[in-house]
């Protein structure tokens, strides 16, 4: 993969592929499928099998089945050790990953003269975070999330601790939270985005610990981001995807504007204040 320091010189070498963009001494992976189409589609990456190679993109293969163009990502906090399997774009103690690829994706839509109200941003588990936080800095973007971490201190232990002692060497845990916490945690992150935040009922974990809280955030303090909350049954994926033709009828409804809830196996939306 080579590395570029915009996009545009990237879509001048290839028009499908991977490649690093070079920012403040960071790469950050991307691979994209350029298509001529006005719409994009944009995935931002979840928990990964260390057993791969790295850097991979997830959903890239979607590509095939989509008319948009596609850009996947992967997180390049994964290169810091090979343990660690989600890293959300946390970054360290002097810089905030997701801030700087929000800033990324915002260049993008400048050097390659995309419209932002034809960007979809599609994430799951652990793509959430990096997702909205592209959300807040790309005003009228439009987000799909499914069964997502919203507060990295409210995720599973092990990988918590795994992914603090490689960000934040030498700080403990309740040091990183209290003086991290904005890049711990997108509850309270605002912007003018809208977003759709689904939750199978069947993933008691994140229907919790994640979607309850931001759901009662957002009820607390809208703010300028438009959310609409759906639920779906699905014991057989619980917290994973689901199958990949109904992913891609998610996208083009995303893109289209028709309803995401209809596609959804037993999916609903929620109503203020209803309770699950």
């Amino acid at each position: 993969m080579k590395v570029f320091f915009t996009f545009s010189d990237a879509a001048r070498h290839s028009r499908k592929g991977g490649f690093f963009i070079s920012y403040r001494n960071v790469l950050f992976p991307f691979w994209w499928n350029l298509t001529g189409s006005s719409e994009w589609t944009l995935f931002t990456p979840g928990r990964f099998d260390r057993a791969k190679p790295v850097p991979a993109f997830q959903r890239s293969s979607y590509a095939e089945s989509i008319d948009q163009n596609v850009v996947s990502m992967f997180d390049p906090m994964l290169f810091m050790n090979r343990d660690i399997s989600l890293g959300w774009y946390v970054g360290n103690r002097s810089h905030h990953y997701a801030d700087w690829l929000a800033i990324l994706v915002e260049r993008m839509i400048s050097q390659m003269k995309i419209d932002v109200n034809k960007v979809v941003i599609y994430a799951s588990s652990g793509g959430g975070i990096p997702a909205i936080k592209i959300g807040t800095r790309n005003a009228g973007t439009k987000i799909y999330c499914s069964n997502i971490q919203v507060d990295v201190r409210s995720y599973y232990k092990k990988t918590f601790s795994k992914m603090i002692a490689v960000a934040y060497p030498g700080m403990d845990e309740l040091e990183v939270t209290e003086k991290f916490s904005s890049h711990l945690t997108c509850i309270d992150w605002d912007g003018d985005f809208s977003l759709t935040y689904a939750q199978n009922l069947f993933d008691d974990f994140h229907l919790q610990n994640h979607f309850k809280p931001y759901r009662d955030e957002y009820e607390r303090v809208s703010g300028r981001r438009k959310v609409d909350f759906l639920v779906y049954r699905d014991e057989e994926s619980g917290h994973g995807v689901l199958d990949k033709s109904i992913e891609l009828e998610i996208i083009r409804a995303m893109h289209s504007g028709a309803d995401v809830a209809a596609i959804l196996p037993s999916g609903r939306h929620l109503a203020a204040s209803e309770p699950i």
